[in-house]
């Protein structure tokens, strides 16, 4: 018996040495949690006689490995999904906005809000000198400068939309790669416990993923027979025992051709997110964008339009035909907006109505330059029409303010989320992580272990040596 307790001491020892092992090689990777080995006493020899029942002072058969489990808390997971959720959701929204505030590029020398102020001073100097050519070519310039501007700017922003919705595809395509992962994972861990082992290492590799697809959406989790579990996304199971389901991407005509997401259902339903990356990125390309783009488009229109009613109401040079053109145009026709605004090319130099009579010059009235100063007097002038009663030039400021505020918010957002999710990190670490000191530690004690068991073979063998060779002599 004595043979058989060290054997069982040898292998227990040598399997907690194997753990460590695994430890201390996994101690940089990713995701990975230490793992720790539990022993219990094997069941005791009981010496039968017809007065002694079993109980104390039964003698020990040894050691055996009850369980090797990873140490891991649920909880602290579950608060990290949490929070890379809103951490990609931010962050997604934060990205695209700093963008924007580059294209608007405010404030600075060559943002749009200088060159619309270029634009009213040209009008000003016009109107104190309307008959000058190279005044005029200057207010022709400012106001081609202006539509230029006005046409960068939303080619720029929606060519941002358009890199947002190639981002979305790609997004969709890792979601569902992820999905299907999971679903691997989980037959491999069901496989692994139905026959009674535990897959620590594959339960790792699941927490992963998990982690990594809850920062792109909301994940809910749900329990499993056998160790499996199903991963929920606004109540569609994306992953489960029984597989997975992909998100569908179709092309919206409604929305410029771009992506709209649906699940695999018959009729297929519209896939609605409430938070993570990929619900960031739809409410930028969709809501905050397009919001930027529309009051781009006021800001061009109210312009343009204002400046046009009074151009049309004056005179240009004498020996011009009233009434003068417009001075703004739409390329390619229809009602004037940020896409399509430009300088009429129509209009002459001498057509630019800086007049309000048709009057010639006189040595009393060397010009009149007072439709110039109504043209310029629009940047203060209120609209109820296109801006909800506000003047170009503060309809103009809110926007940039606006996209201020929200970049500002948002990168607050990220920022105080980021804090939190290294915070929680830590802990987990603490919990979790393999501690070098601590394994060598161990180290020692199974090895001390190992030897002091193989010394009591070599004793158990010296002992049976007498018995069987020595004894009587």
């Amino acid at each position: 018996m004595g043979l058989e307790t060290a054997r069982r001491a040898l292998e227990a020892q040598q399997t907690a040495l194997q753990v460590t092992a695994h430890n201390i090689a996994n101690a940089n990777t990713p995701g990975y949690s230490r793992q720790v080995m539990a022993m219990l006493p094997t069941a005791p020899y009981t010496v039968p006689t017809l007065s002694r029942s079993v109980g104390a002072g039964q003698v020990g058969t040894g050691v055996s490995v009850s369980d090797i489990s990873r140490v891991r808390d649920a909880f602290l997971d579950a608060q990290m999904r949490d929070v890379q959720n809103t951490i990609g959701d931010m962050e997604a929204r934060r990205d695209a906005l700093q963008e924007v505030e580059i294209i608007f590029n405010e404030p600075s020398e060559s943002g749009l809000h200088s060159v619309m102020d270029a634009f009213w001073q040209s009008l000003q100097d016009l109107a104190n000198n309307p008959e000058s050519p190279s005044v005029r070519s200057a207010v022709q310039q400012a106001g081609e400068n202006l539509a230029s501007a006005f046409r960068t700017t939303y080619r720029q922003l929606t060519d941002l939309r358009d890199n947002i919705d190639s981002v979305i595809r790609a997004r969709v395509s890792e979601i569902n790669d992820i999905a299907k992962e999971i679903a691997q994972v989980n037959g491999e861990i069901a496989n692994v416990t139905a026959v009674g082992d535990k897959p620590n290492d594959l339960l790792d590799k699941r927490d992963a993923l998990l982690e990594k697809l809850s920062k792109y959406v909301d994940v809910t989790i749900q329990p499993e027979q056998n160790g499996a579990i199903s991963v929920f996304v606004n109540g569609m199971a994306v992953a489960s025992p029984f597989g997975y389901s992909a998100i569908q991407i179709t092309n919206d005509p409604a929305n410029h051709n771009y992506a709209a997401l649906s699940w695999p259902t018959t009729p297929p339903t519209p896939a609605q997110l409430k938070s993570g990356e990929l619900n960031g990125l739809l409410t930028v390309r969709d809501s905050l964008v397009d919001d930027y783009l529309g009051q781009l488009d006021n800001t061009a229109a109210s312009l343009a339009t204002s400046i046009n009613a009074i151009q049309t109401t004056g005179y240009g040079l004498p020996g011009t035909t009233p009434p003068p053109p417009d001075f703004f145009t739409a390329q390619g026709g229809g009602p004037i907006n940020a896409a399509n605004v430009e300088v009429n090319p129509a209009m002459t130099l001498a057509d630019i109505a800086a007049a309000a009579n048709n009057g010639s010059p006189t040595p009393d009235n060397p010009g009149d330059g007072s439709n110039a100063l109504k043209m310029a007097a629009v940047k203060s002038q209120p609209d109820a029409v296109y801006l909800g009663g506000f003047s170009p030039d503060d309809y103009f400021r809110a926007l940039i303010g606006k996209v201020g505020l929200e970049t500002g918010e948002t990168t607050r957002m990220a920022d105080g989320q980021g804090l939190l999710a290294k915070q929680i990190e830590n802990q987990r670490d603490a919990f979790s992580g393999v501690s070098l000191d601590e394994e060598m530690v161990n180290m020692m004690r199974y090895q001390y272990a190992y030897q002091a068991a193989a010394k009591l073979i070599s004793v158990t063998d010296d002992m049976l040596d007498t018995l069987i060779n020595r004894l009587g002599r």
